[in-house]
């Protein structure tokens, strides 16, 4: 039986991938397509929706997953080890898709590029 954890992760990536085919917003295959614009305009601090708490969590997320340090091992707990893995995923997944999302209508409103700002 899958824990409230697991339901609330499979339940954001849903929300994030329905949200995609909704009338008038952008696809998932262009939220994908926005992602590394997006990451690239809000580290440089343009795209005021993802913070920079917000942009370390997922970075935190993604070396959670790729770490070799687990806090449920998969080896010692196969599936118990490999659900954690998932459910941070799923997070890291539907956070973006959301953030690229909001930042496709962002930068319909926003002059692009928006670093090109003519000299003083």
């Amino acid at each position: 039986m899958p824990s409230p954890r697991q339901v609330a992760a499979a339940a954001a990536v849903g929300r994030a991938v329905r949200s995609g085919t909704a009338p008038g917003t952008p696809s998932l295959a262009e939220r994908v397509r926005l992602a590394p614009a997006m990451l690239s305009d809000s580290f440089a601090g343009r795209f005021p929706a993802l913070s920079r708490t917000r942009l370390a969590m997922l970075l935190l997320g993604i070396v959670y997953i790729l770490s070799p340090v687990d806090l449920v091992p998969e080896s010692a707990l196969l599936l118990l080890g490999l659900t954690d893995d998932v459910l941070v995923g799923g997070w890291v997944v539907a956070t973006t898709l959301d953030a690229a999302g909001e930042y496709a209508t962002w930068r319909k409103h926003v002059p692009y590029p928006v670093h090109a700002q003519p000299n003083s």
